[in-house]
């Protein structure tokens, strides 16, 4: 079978797409900024700057003498508390495409953001370029922003992405021989960018079921019913049309959001309303019994490629209400409320508070349903993309 080269300097599905083709048998180069490991750059930096800072930076099973650091890109980017993640990712991307030349490899994976460059010079040594794409089109989510700021009055409001990174996204799409998304939803924002011939498919995301889960003993359903948010408190997330749910609900509900706040949304912070509160960020321990506190969870986005933190929500026992502008998959159907209506997030929260029975059936059918997306299941899945590339390599013709 075709050998795999796998690249990104970032915090991403990346370490699970290099485990999967190492199970395969098939994974030749894992380019990276950091790993956590023994023998790596990332596990002697551990003690000085704390192993939590590096957790995402590994994967139990990966072979390392395949794994290449290259961490000053990132270390210039923290040192300069520089927010151009455009420049970061330039250089480190630049560094791979140099290191290509002596591949054997006939399939490059990259991501979003990090490939334009090696997508470049593999398509120069015959290699079929592979796209994971994280993140939503950010001309749909500047479109839906705006549309919601002009709505709650709002004007501060930042564009998604610079001119520089939407030029460069389109580029990669461009070079992409197969491109894969997380959702359904956020392959369809992307459809008529990129290249047309390109394959694509959707391989959902997954959650560490070790970690996530219900609370050891019986949770009481609270009342007022407790609602969670966890993300960034922002026009995006849809969190104006929470609050404005919120007060309809007036004390059938109290709100907590947890996250940093986006200067977007704090005029609307000021008349937020007393059942509604605001934590900061939390560490995943503290999340974990944060979400084991509430009775729901609500990611009312405006465009979410996928939606993790609903996906952990549910494996903690919490019914989620979401957005069909939310990639994330749900149970049933009935769990999705149309994006950018406060009303409809009030029907169903009060929908909760009232049908206490249900919301404990949901809760139960909620934990079933996010046991099924699991690490295995994701690089399951990535073998077949694999797999099905590796079948239009040249060496297979």
């Amino acid at each position: 079978m075709a050998g795999v080269t796998v690249s990104y300097s970032g915090v991403h599905q990346a370490y699970q797409i290099a485990r999967s083709a190492d199970e395969a048998g098939i994974l030749d180069r894992f380019y990276c900024s950091l790993y956590d490991a023994p023998k790596c750059f990332g596990g002697k930096l551990a003690p000085i700057v704390g192993q939590k800072r590096l957790v995402s930076r590994r994967v139990e099973g990966l072979d390392t003498s395949k794994v290449e650091e290259y961490p000053w890109p990132l270390i210039w980017h923290e040192l300069s508390r520089s927010r151009d993640w455009l420049t970061a990712n330039d250089r480190f991307d630049r560094h791979v495409a140099k290191k290509l030349g002596g591949s054997k490899s006939k399939i490059f994976v990259g991501v979003e953001t990090c490939a334009h460059h090696s997508f470049e010079a593999a398509k120069g040594l015959g290699m079929l370029n592979v796209l994971d794409c994280p993140g939503v089109d950010a001309e749909f989510l500047d479109d839906v922003a705006q549309k919601a700021a002009a709505e709650f009055g709002l004007s501060n409001v930042k564009i998604a992405d610079s001119v520089e990174m939407r030029q460069r996204k389109s580029k990669e799409r461009q070079l992409a021989d197969v491109i894969f998304t997380c959702s359904e939803f956020q392959l369809n924002t992307m459809r008529s960018i990129g290249n047309q011939s390109a394959k694509r498919k959707i391989i959902p995301l997954w959650i560490d079921q070790d970690f996530w889960k219900p609370a050891s003993s019986p949770r009481n359903i609270h009342r007022p019913l407790r609602v969670l948010f966890v993300g960034k408190i922002s026009i995006r997330k849809g969190v104006p049309y929470l609050l404005e749910a919120a007060k309809a609900c007036a004390n059938n509900v109290k709100v907590t959001l947890v996250g940093n706040v986006d200067p977007d949304v704090t005029p609307l912070l000021k008349s937020k309303g007393n059942n509604a509160s605001i934590l900061p960020p939390r560490p995943k321990t503290d999340l974990r019994e944060i979400y084991q506190a509430h009775d729901v969870f609500a990611l009312p986005s405006l465009g979410d490629a996928f939606g993790i933190a609903a996906l952990e929500a549910m494996a903690s026992a919490l019914p989620v209400i979401v957005t069909d502008h939310c990639g994330v998959p749900v149970p049933d159907e009935s769990w999705r409320v149309t994006a950018m209506n406060s009303e409809a997030i009030a029907a169903r929260l009060m929908f909760y508070a009232k049908n206490r029975d249900v919301l404990k059936a949901d809760a139960e059918a909620a934990t079933r349903f996010a046991s099924r997306f699991t690490p295995e299941k994701y690089r399951e899945e990535i073998r077949n993309l694999l797999n099905m590339t590796a079948s239009r390599a040249p060496h297979a013709k």
